[in-house]
């Protein structure tokens, strides 16, 4: 098995999912219901296993953080695509980075 095999068995094998529910930042998680090669379903799942995530589904095709149709820019600076915040999330994302 050459490199890149050896690369895509460990990317197979590393699974963070449990650790998903500890990320306390907003995050924004664009998806395209017809992309081919990266199923949309990951991008689901990933949206429903952050605690303060978003999910754009975004009607292009693969790479829809590249696509010229997709301003990735312009969501990010619209606030009202973030989760709002909540006195306990300040409270935890305070506990899990102190200083």
């Amino acid at each position: 098995m050459g490199a890149f095999g050896r690369r895509m068995a460990m990317i197979r094998a590393l699974d963070l999912r449990p650790q998903l529910r500890h990320v306390c930042q907003p995050c924004l998680v664009l998806t395209a219901p017809d992309d081919k090669v990266v199923h949309p379903s990951g991008g689901r799942e990933l949206a429903r296993l952050l605690p303060r995530a978003r999910l754009l589904e975004m009607p292009v095709g693969h790479a829809a953080l590249v696509h010229p149709r997709v301003d990735v820019a312009r969501l990010l600076a619209d606030r009202t695509y973030w989760p709002a915040s909540s006195a306990a999330d300040t409270a935890a994302a305070s506990a899990a980075h102190p200083g």
